[in-house]
């Protein structure tokens, strides 16, 4: 399982540390605003919500299912929609606002296991 999960977490550290050169390198520039930061929080608090909200309706969650879901659901694959959308500068406002919520969410989850550790799904 290790051979699975292993690619899959790397790439998701890969992207959370890219996301946040970016965005760094977005606040440099002033380039980022408040309704960004805050609508990317809002997204990830809502997906993770999702996430233990769907854990918690079937009364269990198992370690892999988290690492596995989690990683792809709301980080890889936000992360492949933000670079569609990051070669349309018309598209700039949402595009950073799905880069914050890859920061967020990332931070977040390092959390989950505990909430669902204290929801007693786990």
């Amino acid at each position: 399982m290790g051979i699975i999960l292993a690619p899959i977490l790397l790439y998701s550290v890969y992207i959370f540390i890219t996301s946040l050169t970016t965005i760094v390198g977005l606040v440099k520039q002033k380039s980022l605003y408040f309704s960004e930061v805050s609508l990317g929080l809002l997204l990830s608090i809502i997906i993770l919500g999702v996430f233990v909200f769907k854990y918690y309706k079937a009364g269990s969650a198992m370690f892999v299912e988290i690492c596995l879901e989690v990683p792809l659901c709301a980080i890889i694959l936000p992360y492949f929609i933000y670079q569609m959308m990051n070669k349309q500068s018309s598209l700039s406002f949402f595009s950073n606002t799905i880069l914050v919520s890859i920061i967020f969410t990332s931070l977040l989850s390092l959390f989950l296991q505990s909430l669902l550790s204290y929801l007693k799904i786990m």
